[in-house]
This record gives C-alpha cells, structure tokens and sequence, in this order.
C-alpha cells in the first residue's frame, strides 16, 4: 500500500494481484491438506487457453479496447473449444446458473 501513492494504479493492481495469488495459494495450500487434487491434471488447458488470449492480446495492445477486449474473449474460448476444457457437463451447469432467477 505504500507505493500507491506514488505509482499510483498500476501499483493498486498490482498490489490486488499479489494479494489475490496470495490468497488463492494459501486456500489451495488449507484443502490440499485434506484433499489432494492434482491441480496441473485439472487446470493445464485452462492455464493454456489463457496463455494463447494472452499471446492475442499482446499483439492488440496498441488497438482500441473495443477491439482487443473482444478480440481476447474469443480467442480465451476458442481455444477453451479447441482445447477441450470445459466438459459438457460444466456446460449446462453454467447455463442452469445464468437462467436462474434470483
């Protein structure tokens, strides 16, 4: 928090981001102790698929964000399609959850 306010947002974020992997690394480190998952099993082609949006992006980066945010997002799921990611079990249960009224 101390190089905020002399960076400014780019230290917010990065600041958010480190707390983020901070904290998603101890929650994995708290449930690994009792279940074991093999996470590099789970997650490769979620981790490749953002890689490729990443590499997208990169090449977009000097364009409009109206371009390169749609650019990325079908690039992060075509390459989830392509690379099988997600089942079509994990599919519908995603649709279930958007049709749901609160």
């Amino acid at each position: 928090l101390a190089l905020i306010p002399l960076y400014g947002y780019l230290a917010a974020s990065a600041t958010t981001v480190v707390t983020e992997a901070a904290f998603s690394v101890a929650g994995w480190w708290f449930v690994a102790r009792r279940h074991p998952l093999p996470w590099l099993r789970v997650s490769w082609r979620i981790l490749l698929a953002g890689l490729l949006m990443g590499v997208v992006l990169y090449f977009l980066a000097a364009r409009s964000i109206l371009i390169s945010a749609p650019a990325g997002a079908i690039a992060y799921v075509a390459a989830l399609a392509l690379l099988r990611a997600v089942t079509p079990d994990e599919l519908r249960l995603f649709a279930a959850g958007l049709r749901r009224r609160a």
